[in-house]
């Protein structure tokens, strides 16, 4: 055909909005040897090839390909057809896999700042918090808080001793003539007759006899 001898590609250009009826996409042409569509303004001789994301439609315009028809789109999350593309939105504690093909779980527990105080566990689209003792999971589960064991038990360090929270735990402080129980979990009352001044109580009720009482001791004092 006249005009048209040269079968060799011609390189790659942009076409004006004229030339392939389409202004949002970056078309490319190849030179064929025969006509291949008519447009308007008897542009022939050349094939509009639509950039990915896109079709060739029956009128020779590029149209957007809604690629959410493919049921294999974003699974466990909602397809949302873009020009040229599509956006896989995923429900919270998921995130696109790099194809778009799916919603894959978020490993939340990778993240630094979690579950102070605990372990972070993972869970399908979430996590939760295994709490260290003295710590109890908050309501939402996503966080542990200190569990105040003086409000909570009031009673908790008995008679003698005055409970004061810590984080993770609590402190009994006790009043004079009690000591801490062998663990500290109390404050007990304190023989003064059995220690005294480190004597067994040989230093008190000098003539007499040490009775021990709650918080406290007395003297029986011998006759005369």
């Amino acid at each position: 055909m006249r005009g048209y001898g040269r079968r060799s590609v011609i390189d790659t250009h942009v076409l004006s909005y004229l030339d392939c009826l389409n202004k949002s996409i970056t078309l490319k042409v190849q030179q064929l040897q025969q006509p291949f569509l008519t447009f308007p303004f008897s542009f022939k001789g050349y094939a509009c090839r639509c950039d990915q994301g896109f079709e060739l439609s029956q009128s020779g315009t590029c149209r957007d390909v809604d690629e959410c028809r493919d049921s294999g789109r974003c699974r466990g999350g909602r397809c949302r057809n873009t020009q040229g593309g599509f956006e896989c939105v995923c429900p919270p504690g998921f995130d696109p896999s790099s194809d778009g093909g799916e919603c894959l779980d978020q490993d939340e527990c990778r993240l630094n700042g979690r579950c102070a105080h605990g372990t972070c566990m993972n869970e399908r689209g979430s996590f939760r918090c295994s709490c260290d003792n003295g710590f109890r999971p908050s309501e939402s589960g996503l966080s542990c808080r200190d569990v105040d064991e003086c409000s909570e038990n009031p009673r908790i360090c008995l008679r003698g001793g005055r409970c004061r929270n810590v984080p993770g735990s609590y402190v009994c402080e006790c009043a004079p003539g009690y000591v801490h129980s062998a663990d500290g979990a109390f404050c007990m009352d304190e023989d003064e007759c059995a220690t005294g001044d480190g004597r067994g109580g040989r230093g008190l009720c000098r003539n007499g006899r040490c009775v021990n009482t709650d918080g406290g001791y007395k003297c029986l004092c011998d006759p005369g």
